[in-house]
């Protein structure tokens, strides 16, 4: 679960990318109103295949702010 908040509306676009710097996933591209969110990601990429268990990372970028963030998937 990515959880983030929001100060205002923003487009938003959320991606999963793996240990070496490829994208696996693009979990949110829209417009986003204000207030907190929460995006699940199952573990799947682009393809619908299950992705292995290790570190990977995500990428939230809104109209103000570039986040990245490292995270473990467990299975």
């Amino acid at each position: 679960v990515i959880q983030f908040y929001l100060p205002r509306e923003s487009h938003v676009t959320l991606d999963i990318y793996n240990i070496l710097g490829r994208k696996v996933a693009m979990l949110l591209n829209d417009h986003v109103g204000r207030g907190f969110r929460q995006i699940v990601w199952n573990g799947v990429d682009q393809s619908g295949r299950a992705v292995a268990s290790g570190v990977y990372f995500y990428r939230l970028e809104t109209d103000e702010v570039t986040s990245t963030r490292r995270m473990t998937l467990l299975k």
